[in-house]
């Protein structure tokens, strides 16, 4: 069977659970069963099934590459779980050693890596097969967007700072071909809403503004 992008076109879902926002703007599903990786039975060397992004989005700023991410939410189960551990008698060092493995931002960083590397591997299978005749000009800007749900109570910002730095830092050192760490920035689902998340949304005014780090600042 022959697919086009427009195959996979969609209004798009965030999936975060207790959150009253609702998406109108549409963008390319590229993960999960009606997604283009799956679609297109896309496999690594190993036959293994590759990662991605949740969805490719058509702007004035150029290709969004867009990661929901319910981040806040794993923060706050993560403290519950660490008050928990905190109540088991270990050493110290083991002590810190469980607090490390559960750290969410860690795991954050280590599943984005994967998602952008796999993203980029995507990309470069379909230019290369010519699997989908319409694909957007990738010449063009692209900016990857992790957008998460501010929920009050977690201090996000400072998290995904530090996160993003050495996100940008490991993915620095991958061979991609379309993707680069440099165009890489997180935002809430409230900012993101406001610009590129509307009706409106190929029609934005730009990429927000962020600090070198990457971490949105102002509009």
């Amino acid at each position: 069977m022959t697919y086009r992008l427009a195959d996979f076109l969609e209004v798009m879902q965030h999936e975060m659970q207790g959150c009253g926002i609702t998406l109108s703007a549409k963008g390319y599903r590229l993960d999960g069963k009606k997604g283009v990786k799956s679609a297109l039975g896309i496999r690594d060397a190993n036959g293994g099934v590759p990662k991605s992004c949740d969805y490719m989005q058509e702007s004035e700023a150029g290709l969004l590459f867009v990661e929901f991410s319910d981040f806040e939410r794993q923060v706050q189960q993560q403290q519950k779980t660490l008050a928990s551990v905190s109540k088991v008698p270990l050493q110290a060092s083991e002590q810190k050693r469980v607090r490390r493995l559960l750290a969410v931002d860690r795991q954050l960083q280590t599943e984005l890596y994967a998602k952008v590397c796999d993203t980029d591997f995507i990309l470069r299978e379909v230019v290369n097969g010519k699997l989908l005749p319409d694909l957007p000009n990738l010449s063009q800007p692209r900016h990857v967007l992790v957008v998460w749900h501010e929920r009050g109570g977690v201090d996000t910002a400072r998290l995904l700072d530090s996160m993003l730095l050495r996100l940008k830092g490991e993915l620095s050192r991958a061979n991609l071909r379309y993707l680069e760490p440099r165009h890489l920035y997180c935002l809430s689902l409230d900012q993101y809403q406001q610009q590129y998340g509307g009706l409106h949304s190929l029609q934005p005014k730009g990429l927000p503004t962020v600090n070198p780090k990457g971490i949105l600042v102002n509009w």
